[in-house]
């Protein structure tokens, strides 16, 4: 393969392979405004500069079906298909102010989003002494669009505060197992992405200093290691605050970091669509 700048030309993603959507017609457009640009003047005298005939035609091209499943893995390779793990703090400070409910309603509109092949599946915590356990809620890895967050005021622990660096332990985990299980699938040849999405008020319990260094560990192994950013909804007045819990989760596993407000659901929604396209 070789590759050519040339000065001018319009912004077309490689064509690896053609990609239907609901409405094509903005790829349409964009493939009509390049081709366009080709054949002008301007287009004829860039392309000459690097030397390229505009006239040129590829020859022998190759449509056996061996050529065909190259392209289609290698489209699959870049676009691998998506797992998020969502996670969702329950513990006593969720009460207040409807915190719950809102973060709630936002993801359920962001998970909307995700592509018809998408997976996610959700786990709360605490669910032990001393802010420690969790339970995975609905999965394994369930279809999107098929259940709300089944998330309401009753599932608040009033009596507990969160150890958000244990459940990003268990998180890991999940993720891990969930990896090895793609490369033990036979045929499998794109591994799917993983993602998290963490709702949380941060790790502070009472009486214990907040534990940074160990959150910026287990976020940086997840994001590293795992390949599974952590992108943040923060339901404190600080939100995401530099050197406070979620923007240290965000920063070190390569996520990012939405404050609970107005502007959550549309926020999220943008940031499932990237991680479904692929754009990080």
């Amino acid at each position: 393969m070789r590759a050519y700048r040339v000065a001018g030309a319009p912004a077309l993603d490689h064509p690896l392979v053609r990609v239907g959507t609901d409405d094509d017609s903005p790829r349409g457009d964009e493939i009509a405004h390049c081709l366009a640009w080709t054949t002008s003047g301007a287009g004829r005298k860039a392309l000459t500069a690097v030397h390229l005939d505009p006239a040129a035609r590829e020859e022998n091209v190759r449509l056996d079906p061996g050529h065909v499943a190259d392209q289609l893995n290698a489209y699959r390779a870049a676009h691998p298909e998506l797992r998020v793990e969502v996670v969702f703090d329950v513990s006593r400070s969720m009460a207040e102010d409807s915190k719950l409910t809102g973060a709630r309603a936002a993801l359920d509109e962001a998970l909307g989003h995700l592509g018809g092949k998408a997976r996610y599946q959700l786990r709360v915590f605490p669910t032990g002494e001393d802010g420690e356990g969790s339970a995975l809620r609905d999965g394994p890895w369930r279809a999107t669009g098929t259940k709300k967050l089944g998330l309401g005021p009753g599932d608040v622990n009033k009596d507990r505060q969160a150890d958000l660096v244990s459940v990003l332990g268990t998180v890991r985990g999940d993720i891990a197992a969930a990896k090895a299980a793609d490369r033990s699938t036979p045929g499998d040849e794109a591994p799917h992405q993983y993602a998290v999405l963490l709702v949380t008020p941060g790790d502070y319990r009472e009486g214990k200093r907040p534990q940074l260094g160990a959150l910026a560990d287990v976020a940086a192994r997840l994001g590293r290691v795992e390949g599974a950013p952590v992108h943040v909804v923060a339901t404190r007045p600080e939100g995401c605050a530099a050197g406070h819990e979620a923007d240290t989760v965000a920063q070190n596993s390569g996520g990012g970091c939405t404050r609970l407000g107005p502007g959550l659901a549309a926020a999220l929604s943008r940031t499932v669509t990237a991680l479904d396209e692929g754009e990080g």
